[in-house]
């Protein structure tokens, strides 16, 4: 059982950009925990379409009415970052048995790394199961509407950068 001073849990990501997904993982972790920090990495494996910077302004616009979420950046490993927070809970989103496997991987990493690291999988819904950055970084590659697979506040922020 989680205890009732140790609510609080990191969910972390490249987020480039924040999706609608994302969001649902969001949202259903604030089910079971206090806080969230949404905790924008640098990720070494993959070219960023959007700054660090930008990315946590994305996450602080589409999270806006979900006053127990704030957006951090850190370039290093997530475990390092729970243990500097003394944050023992981890949130992961799957999307289908690809996520799964990747990310339980992730964990045994994180929990070898941080011993009290506890991380939590979510099932996306069906209808969110298709979304990712990738696929939300393509359509922008070619001007497409990508309103269904992003929240309403990131659309907006990502059509002022593209007017730039």
């Amino acid at each position: 059982m989680i205890s009732s001073t140790s609510k609080k849990a990191v969910f972390a990501g490249s987020f480039d950009p924040f999706t609608a997904g994302h969001l649902w993982v969001a949202e259903h972790a604030l089910k079971v925990f206090d806080s969230l920090t949404i905790l924008v990495a640098e990720n070494v494996r993959k070219q960023s379409l959007f700054s660090v910077s930008e990315r946590k302004k994305i996450i602080e616009l589409s999270t806006a009415h979900l006053p127990q979420v704030h957006a951090d950046s850190f370039s290093g490993l997530t475990a390092d970052y729970l243990k500097a927070h003394h944050i023992p809970f981890l949130v992961r989103g799957v999307r289908g048995g690809g996520d799964f496997e990747e990310n339980r991987n992730f964990a045994r990493i994180n929990r070898d790394l941080y011993p009290d690291c506890e991380t939590f999988f979510l099932a996306c819904p069906p209808e969110l199961c298709a979304v990712s950055s990738s696929l939300v970084r393509e359509l922008l590659n070619f001007n497409a509407d990508v309103s269904l697979y992003v929240p309403p506040a990131a659309r907006e922020y990502l059509e002022t950068l593209r007017r730039k």
